[in-house]
């Protein structure tokens, strides 16, 4: 657990970086001449659990029944009070 709390840290700083480039057009280096920097690939989601696949990025589709849940409960109180 404190592996993937470090390797979410790193990410989180890769992605600070990129928006400050992104911003002021300058890179942030380390000591002179390395840039900062992270690799997503050799990091695995918290979600799926796969390797290159980020959370923080992942766009999949969430649960469709939530929804149709909680309206199909809204209905049912609406028609009790109507009674």
């Amino acid at each position: 657990m404190e592996e993937m709390d470090i390797k979410w840290s790193m990410e989180l700083l890769s992605m600070r970086t990129d928006k400050f480039w992104k911003r002021t057009g300058k890179k942030i280096s380390i000591q002179g001449s390395d840039v900062a920097g992270f690799d997503k690939s050799k990091v695995e989601c918290f979600n799926y659990h796969k390797m290159g696949h980020f959370a923080r990025e992942c766009r999949a589709p969430r649960s469709q029944e939530r929804g149709r849940k909680e309206s199909y409960r809204q209905g049912t109180k609406a028609e009790e009070k109507t009674l």
